[in-house]
């Protein structure tokens, strides 16, 4: 089979250079076009939880509202650091 080929290339030395051409071309435009960055992001998701409720005063929220939804969440699975700002 290699020595087929072989024989095909020296044959067709014009359709070969071709053909390499066409292949460097094609993985040129491949390579510029391609989605890589130089510095992956390496920052953990992050989840902001935002608490309106009307006639509560912002203390009011934060100790009703907001403080009961953080201490549910701190139990959620593959959770690593519950940060409360």
């Amino acid at each position: 089979m290699l020595e087929k080929t072989i024989k095909f290339s020296l044959n067709n030395v014009l359709f070969t250079l071709i053909l390499g051409v066409l292949i460097l071309i094609g993985g040129y435009i491949s390579y510029t076009r391609i989605p890589i960055d130089a510095f992956p992001d390496v920052s953990p998701n992050l989840v902001q939880v935002f608490t309106e409720t009307e006639g509560l005063a912002p203390e009011e929220i934060e100790k009703y509202i907001t403080y009961p939804v953080e201490v549910s969440m701190t139990g959620l699975p593959k959770l690593k650091n519950p940060v409360s700002i």
